[in-house]
């Protein structure tokens, strides 16, 4: 589930390619945060709507 991972991976890409002699290992960090909080909430979003989904239906039986 890629929500906004493509816009994100081009942004890293290029701070990486401006910054490349001075960056380390925080642009690694960097990089492996964003992606997990911006997977993290896409997952979240899918959950409470799968949620609310469910409830809607089951209120309706």
């Amino acid at each position: 589930m890629e929500s906004g991972g493509g816009a994100l991976n081009i942004a890293l890409g290029l701070l990486l390619l401006f910054q490349w002699p001075w960056s380390g290992l925080w642009f690694l960090g960097l990089a492996i945060g964003l992606s997990l909080l911006i997977n993290g909430v896409a997952i979240g979003i899918a959950a409470w709507e799968a949620h609310s989904g469910a409830a809607s239906v089951l209120s309706r039986a």
